[in-house]
């Protein structure tokens, strides 16, 4: 807050008295790519397309053969290339000496000047970095939900729903078939899912009982960590079978913790909340009810950025998203880098990974700079069989 003692009355009522920076809205939390480590688990490749090779371990059993015999021929095993390539986020913004010269710090009482102008260039490459990583958050949730599309408007791509109409690319992360809707992964091919969660009666603790069995079977990787809304929370609040099996003599969780959440200039509480039922104590349930505004636009003020409207949940409400402890075994960031040349006379450096830097402009009609935010990525499940995202809502 603005020091106030050497502001007269006067003063305050001959001019506006600003008190402070105000935001409408709280930014997205990263709580995926925190969780997740999406800017430190991440692997490195040198060009743009990579890919990996796929040797399977066996479950298969050896055969024998009688006493003085020839040993019995077996196939060798297949090796499989799965091939992909980054995406390249690449924003910059030009800001002019006349603008921030003199101009006083955001917050600070009319009057004061800064005479750099720093603080408000500050906040505009703080605005730049935000919107990297809303990209990012909402990037990894399309991945652990199947995949995501590329729309395109001239030189520019921007995310859109996997299959949409008009996508210019379509990035599928090959999540099977049976790990989706009602995750038809039962011992014959039944539904694990037979109920919505808003059913008090629906039976959770027996749905993770069998997908623990089924996870087994098939890859080996135990279900962890379950992320929900806080409407699906509420609605297992009120479930019958956790309540049940809690007893009737206590609570149907065991902790409620508040996750940590990035720093909000209204220190609002952006960061969930970690949820345990005493039915399923191996399951980390992780409350998210984050928006983000995508689309085409580059404008901050226009209606993509601004109005709830537009708004788009990280997480679905009828959607979970079921993984196990974070691993760059079954998920990584891949990242390669680029050229960029940082000053004008400057010789290229290679910036790998997130990269943010400025140039100033010499041969501007007016006197500039401009600041760039780089990066080369893209979010991949290296073994899409160990992530669910059933439907578990409205079917």
């Amino acid at each position: 807050m603005a020091d106030t003692s050497s502001i007269t009355v006067q003063q305050a009522f001959q001019t506006p008295f600003i008190k402070g920076v105000v935001t409408q809205f709280p930014t997205p939390d990263a709580a995926l790519q925190r969780f997740y480590g999406a800017m430190t688990n991440r692997t490195y490749t040198p060009v743009r397309t990579f890919g990996w090779d796929q040797f399977n371990k066996t479950r298969t059993l050896g055969t024998m053969s009688a006493p003085m015999t020839d040993a019995n021929v077996i196939r060798r095993q297949k090796i499989g290339t799965k091939i992909g390539a980054v995406l390249r986020y690449s924003e910059k913004l030009q800001i002019f000496d006349e603008e921030v010269a003199n101009l006083r710090p955001p917050g600070a009482p009319i009057g004061t000047l800064d005479a750099r102008g720093e603080q408000w260039v500050v906040r505009q490459i703080d605005f730049m970095t935000q919107r990297h990583r809303n990209l990012m958050e909402f990037a990894l949730s399309r991945t652990l939900l199947g995949g995501f599309g590329l729309g395109q408007l001239g030189q520019q791509y921007f995310i859109t729903a996997l299959n949409a109409s008009g996508n210019a690319f379509d990035i599928d992360m090959g999540i099977p078939a049976s790990h989706k809707s009602q995750l038809a992964l039962g011992d014959a091919g039944e539904d694990l899912l037979d109920k919505p969660w808003d059913d008090p009666s629906a039976d959770i603790s027996g749905f993770f009982w069998n997908l623990k069995v089924a996870a087994i079977r098939e890859h080996g990787w135990d279900p962890k960590h379950c992320w929900i809304s806080g409407k699906v929370a509420g609605y297992l609040m009120n479930n019958i079978g956790l309540q049940s099996i809690a007893g009737s003599a206590n609570r149907v969780w065991n902790t409620v913790t508040g996750e940590p959440a990035q720093v909000d200039p209204a220190n609002r509480n952006l960061g969930g909340y970690s949820i345990k039922w005493n039915a399923i104590p191996w399951i980390d349930f992780h409350v998210n009810d984050m928006v983000v505004s995508p689309g085409s636009t580059t404008d901050p003020q226009g209606v993509d950025g601004t109005t709830v409207a537009a708004t788009t949940r990280i997480l679905p409400h009828n959607q979970a998203i079921i993984t196990p402890d974070p691993s760059s075994d079954w998920f990584t960031v891949y990242e390669s880098g680029e050229p960029v040349q940082e000053q004008v006379n400057s010789q290229p450096v290679w910036a790998k990974g997130f990269h943010a830097f400025n140039r100033r402009m010499l041969n501007a009609l007016a006197p500039s700079r401009e600041a760039y935010v780089l990066d080369n990525f893209l979010p991949v499940l290296v073994i899409p069989n160990a992530v669910y995202c059933p439907t578990i809502l409205g079917f």
